[in-house]
Formats: structure tokens, C-alpha cells, sequence
């Protein structure tokens, strides 16, 4: 009879354990797709940022880098 609930336990445990993993996989996914736009918005702009701002073609080539530089930390 020990061994029964012994098992139970286990599996109650084994089957905890999976539903967190589904959980954290499906809270980075949402965190990699609310920050996607960052990275990708700045493309399509910059032609009119370039514009507004007066900056000459190398210096706003550097701007599509600071959103990959401000995410540099946190990716490690």
C-alpha cells in the first residue's frame, strides 16, 4: 500500500514538474515576441529618421545597432 501511494506522489510530482516547463516555455516565447519589434522597427524607418534628424548614411547605419546593443546585457 506504501509503495502505491509512493508512486502516486511521484507521478503527481513528474507531472507538477512538466506543466512548469510548458509554463516557462511559453512565457519566453511571449517575451521573444513583444520584443521582436524593437529589433525589427527601426529598419523601415530610418529613412525618415535620417530625414528628420539630418544625419548622413554611416551615422544612420549606427542606429540600427542600439537596440541589438541595448539587449546586449541581458543575453549572456
Amino acid at each position: 500500500m506504501e509503495k502505491k501511494r509512493v508512486k502516486a506522489k511521484n507521478s503527481l510530482s513528474l507531472e507538477a514538474s512538466s506543466n512548469k516547463r510548458i509554463l516557462y516555455l511559453i512565457t519566453i516565447m511571449v517575451i521573444g515576441f513583444n520584443l521582436r519589434p524593437a529589433i525589427t522597427s527601426v529598419g523601415p524607418l530610418l529613412g525618415t529618421i535620417r530625414d528628420q534628424i539630418g544625419l548622413e548614411n554611416w551615422s544612420a547605419g549606427t542606429i540600427t545597432i542600439l537596440p541589438l546593443i541595448a539587449a546586449a546585457p541581458w543575453i549572456q
